[in-house]
């Protein structure tokens, strides 16, 4: 019989977006023995990410630090503005020679947010734990290839279907599938909240079903929900912006609020391409 997992709580709480409780439960894990102290430390330090702290982390990582470390550090300073070329040619170089489950797990996100998509999938797929395969199913779903993250969900499954990676990996997928596949959705996103606790993570998911249902009353209120537990969370108001245009209400308030907080949010560059695009385009016909 396995061991109990010292470390669970501390990487679900992760793994569903409740950054805070992570850091949490982090500092009381005083007693798990010297070898986990370091997996410990790279959870906290990443959940320190999900909060914007990244001059924190960046103080906390010294210069001779693991390689897990280090990758952390760099996947702060890419997050902090710093040079994403420069990020792309150090994951190559370490990739190059090493299998540490962090430094894949990080350069894969990396990759990912740089639409390398080639090389994120590399990376991710050398992975041995369903949390690397977690986000190969988010790759695939950002490919729109809803057939390959499908067929992984069921990999994933045969490990361990109860796992909150799976479970999560397997709410998406049935959100990108749409129609009634989105109540089955709504229904885990509701479970892992209950479970550990919801976060905004779980409520833009959960709103997401909702919207996919054409459910858009239910979906605003989620989404309000996790407004107020981080007004800070770009995609509630990428969400909201979606849920407001479906119910004729307002969207400028969020807009300018998703432009105070990233004004190089994803989403809102492509909003503001196709908005220039077609102002354009009236013009043309004026």
């Amino acid at each position: 019989m396995s061991e109990p997992d010292e470390l669970f709580t501390l990487k679900n709480q992760l793994w569903v977006g409740n950054y805070r409780s992570a850091i949490q439960e982090g500092t009381l894990l005083n007693h798990i023995p010297e070898a986990q102290k370091a997996e410990r430390d790279a959870y906290v330090l990443r959940a320190q990410l999900g909060l914007r702290n990244y001059s924190g982390v960046l103080a906390a990582i010294p210069d001779d630090a693991s390689s897990a470390l280090n990758a952390i550090k760099l996947y702060a300073t890419y997050l902090n503005g710093g040079d994403a070329e420069i990020a792309l040619l150090t994951l190559r170089e370490w990739l190059s020679n090493n299998e540490n489950g962090q430094l894949l797990l990080i350069a894969g996100l990396i990759f990912m947010q740089e639409h390398k998509f080639s090389d994120a999938l590399s990376a991710l797929m050398r992975g041995r734990t369903l949390e690397h395969s977690m986000y190969v199913v988010l790759l695939y779903l950002k490919m729109d290839r809803i057939d390959l993250a499908e067929k992984h969900v069921q990999d994933m499954k045969r490990i361990d279907e109860d796992a909150t990676c799976t479970q999560l990996a397997k709410a998406w997928t049935m959100v990108a599938k749409g129609g009634a596949a989105c109540d089955e959705a709504a229904l885990h996103f509701q479970e892992l909240g209950d479970r550990f606790g919801a976060s905004p993570l779980l409520l833009n998911g959960a709103a997401a079903a909702y919207m996919g249902l054409l459910n858009f009353t239910e979906a605003e209120r989620l989404l309000h929900e996790a407004l107020a537990k981080d007004p800070t969370y770009e995609d509630t108001f990428v969400n909201l912006i979606a849920v407001s245009q479906h119910l004729k209400k307002d969207i400028t308030q969020y807009i300018a609020q998703l432009q105070q907080l990233n004004p190089k949010n994803e989403w809102l560059e492509g909003y503001k391409r196709l908005d220039s695009a077609f102002s354009r385009m009236a013009e043309s016909y004026s």
